[in-house]
């Protein structure tokens, strides 16, 4: 199981929230290359989609059913993908690709976003810069 994905559950709605959710099967994980056949009736999250490549981003996408919601999270600059020069990974491609598409929102965050530490901030500035 994605450590973060549910640690980050269990900070906004609580520990036994998150645990009835997933008995109930009402928050599940699933990996990417197990979504063949599938349907998102509901919301459907993609976490970490930085590591995600065209043909596997466009898989998830697919799977969208109609009154759906899904919503795609990554940092393109923390992608762990073997990229060759001028190869975009799923994410980047879905930024450029669906810009000014009805129904479709970006939220772009910066440093100044950054919650973990006031020294990170500075930190990742510096990656900026090179």
């Amino acid at each position: 199981m994605p450590h973060s994905f549910y640690s980050n559950f269990k900070k906004l709605l609580g520990k036994y929230v998150v645990k009835k959710l997933r008995e109930n099967k009402a928050i599940q994980h699933v990996p990417l290359a197990h979504l063949r056949g599938d349907t998102f009736d509901n919301i459907a999250i993609l976490d970490e989609a930085q590591n995600t490549t065209i043909s596997g981003l466009k898989l998830f996408i697919s799977r969208m059913g109609d009154g759906s919601k899904i919503i795609i999270l990554g940092d393109a600059d923390q992608t762990d993908l073997k990229l060759k020069a001028g190869q975009k990974s799923g994410i980047q491609d879905a930024f450029e690709r669906f810009k000014n598409i009805k129904g479709v929102a970006f939220m772009e965050f910066t440093e100044e976003d950054i919650v973990r530490s006031s020294l990170l901030i500075q930190l990742m500035k510096r990656y900026k810069t090179q």
